[in-house]
């Protein structure tokens, strides 16, 4: 057996190999605050402002703020109809 053969054969998966597919695809049920304010294009205090004024739902879960993605498609979806 070569050296190149046996380094293929004897490589340990790295931690996101070893992550079934169908995980890797599936989108985040929460996301932070810092997430979603990412995903919107905007900054956490323009997302914090959306958050208290309560245009944008969220749940705790203990201490932790979290905003659900389909929470974040709907608000994105008002927003077309909102523009002029």
């Amino acid at each position: 057996m070569s050296l190149a053969a046996y380094s293929y054969v004897h490589v340990n998966p790295t931690a996101f190999d070893a992550v079934p597919l169908f995980w890797r695809l599936m989108e985040p049920l929460l996301l932070t605050p810092a997430e979603a304010a990412k995903a919107l294009g905007i900054g956490r205090s323009t997302l914090y402002a959306l958050l208290a004024d309560g245009t944008l739902p969220s749940v705790k879960i203990g201490a932790a703020r979290r905003v659900r993605s389909s929470d974040l498609r709907r608000y994105v979806d008002s927003l077309s109809s909102l523009t002029v």
